[in-house]
């Protein structure tokens, strides 16, 4: 098991600032989710972490101990990438164990260990195919087996799932899951779906233009964004202005108490998820008129659209509960204090 730590770490192409100034740590064991919109810097921070790319300035740490000067070889940090990236000529199992032929471990050995590791990664009997006769989410199974082989420190994966089909993605998480919780690797995790992020990760660290937005467990980004860009990254649908002043903030329909979450007085941003939103009935706090908008059936849950005023909230209700509504009823909306949230009100 192994700690990672980035130290004002900045990576400069000629004219292009791809990382800058970042730093992170992931404890050991620990998945940790890089997440962010694409062209961020996720997949240079996964290259310079490998040794495959230099930092222009700052340190990368493992266990303590600066690695800048180890080749790549020598870090023990597996990049698995989009693609399996499997040699064609050779069967699944010799893919699989190819790090160990390569450190001179005997052949038989070498693929009676890629065979058990096959077996893990839900391959048994398909160890003498060669990548061809796989399909896309085999060959990438079988990728994963190499990585694991291979024995990291840090297992490196970016964005291994992306040309998977939904239901394979599905298999492949929890497959990864799985194995990286036995084997307790420090793992980094590159994607640019919230979805896979919040599934995948023990932490999420989220990158925007190569730096650090924001870092912690993903219920954090939901209920607790550091910023109304994260709010909207993580597609928040209530966000609307208000100025605090001691337990108050007054917005255009109301002046909401809140319990948590106090930035500096002046102009706010608050922010409530739609499922936290109470519609029929009020509280001991904050409870308002509106007048049901829109209304629309999801399967798990209908989605609501309620005007207090000139703001539109958005609800998320049970589809049993939102049997008592009706587009055009009038009723009481509840913003529970413990549920809002407050973000500076000076963004971007």
């Amino acid at each position: 098991m192994t700690t990672l730590s980035l130290k004002e770490v900045s990576k400069r192409f000629r004219t292009v600032d791809a990382v800058t100034d970042l730093s992170l740590e992931s404890e050991s064991g620990e998945l940790l989710t890089l997440l962010g919109p694409s062209g961020a810097g996720k997949t240079t921070i996964l290259k310079l972490v490998a040794g495959l790319l230099h930092p222009t300035a700052g340190d990368i740490r493992f266990d303590g101990r600066s690695v800048l000067a180890e080749p790549p070889e020598k870090r023990r940090a597996v990049l698995m990438l989009q693609g399996p990236s499997l040699f064609p000529y050779m069967s699944a199992v010799d893919n699989a164990a190819f790090a160990l032929l390569m450190r001179g471990t005997a052949r038989s050995q070498a693929r009676a260990r890629g065979v058990e590791m096959l077996t893990r990664v839900g391959l048994p009997g398909l160890g003498d195919r060669r990548p061809s006769d796989l399909s896309g989410g085999q060959q990438q199974r079988v990728a994963l087996a190499r990585a694991l082989l291979a024995e990291p420190r840090l297992l490196l994966l970016d964005e291994p799932l992306a040309n998977l089909d939904p239901e394979l993605r599905a298999d492949m998480r929890h497959l990864i899951k799985q194995s990286q919780r036995r084997r307790a690797i420090t793992t980094i995790f590159v994607t640019h779906d919230q979805e896979e992020a919040v599934e995948m990760g023990d932490r999420i660290a989220l990158i925007f233009e190569g730096r650090l937005e924001q870092i912690g467990p993903p219920r954090d980004f939901y209920e607790r964004p550091r910023s109304v860009r994260v709010a909207r990254f993580f597609g928040s649908q209530n966000m609307f202005a208000g100025t605090y002043r001691g337990d108050i903030v007054a917005t255009p329909f109301a002046d909401l108490h809140i319990a948590d979450g106090r930035p500096p007085e002046g102009p706010v941003v608050v922010t409530i998820r739609p499922e936290a939103v109470l519609l029929g009935h009020g509280g001991p706090a904050n409870t308002v008129e509106g007048r049901i908008i829109e209304s629309h059936y999801r399967g798990t849950h209908v989605a609501v659209r309620v005007a207090i005023g000139d703001i539109v909230i958005a609800a998320s209700l049970r589809p049993d509960e939102a049997r008592s509504f009706s587009v055009g009823d009038v009723t009481k909306v509840t913003l529970p204090p413990d549920r809002l949230w407050m973000m500076p009100g000076d963004e971007r």
